[in-house]
């Protein structure tokens, strides 16, 4: 996988909102005989209430081509999200708090729940839940933030498989 995008504030032309696009490339090989190679954007809107430290989006993934193997072709899962979030100060530190609609096409609506906690300048503990899924409900990570850089690592308990290492990064331009 690989994935790249490019979000822009649109507050000169509407107050407080903010869109974003993003390619991906996806490579996919099946009992090492069986490769298949796609692409898809993901686009997505935000949209922030200041007066009431509220944050809203929309986000529809997964637009493009079928995964190919050899005749066969399969759909990308195409995924709508929506969500709420609120921001407060507790203590003096940030406190963020989430709630998010998944919407598939194969699997329905599932929901999540999120908080993340501002240690000061740069550093934030976070933990999620996910509702209706077998694996991978409960998540906790942390992410470091310094000038343009950020790094993220999250570790999700998978029941009976165990546990899940996510890392990410993100260069800001």
């Amino acid at each position: 996988l690989l994935s790249v995008a490019h979000g822009r504030d649109l507050t000169q032309y509407i107050p407080f909102l903010s869109c974003g696009i993003g390619l991906k490339i996806l490579r996919s090989t099946l009992v090492e005989n069986y490769s298949a190679f796609t692409m898809a954007l993901d686009l997505g809107a935000q949209y922030r209430i200041p007066d009431w430290n509220l944050t809203t989006g929309l986000s529809v993934q997964n637009l493009g081509f079928n995964l190919k193997y050899q005749e066969r072709g399969d759909p990308l899962p195409l995924t709508v999200r929506t969500g709420v979030g609120y921001r407060t100060l507790l203590r003096g530190r940030y406190v963020n708090s989430a709630f998010d609609l998944v919407i598939t096409m194969d699997e329905g609506v599932k929901e999540h729940l999120g908080l993340e906690y501002s240690m000061g300048e740069g550093l934030m503990f976070r933990v999620g839940y996910k509702l209706g899924y077998d694996l991978d409900s409960l998540t906790i990570g942390i992410g470091v933030l310094f000038e343009k850089y950020r790094v993220d690592y999250g570790l999700a308990l998978m029941g009976e498989l165990g546990l899940t290492h996510r890392l990410s990064s993100v260069i800001r331009f």
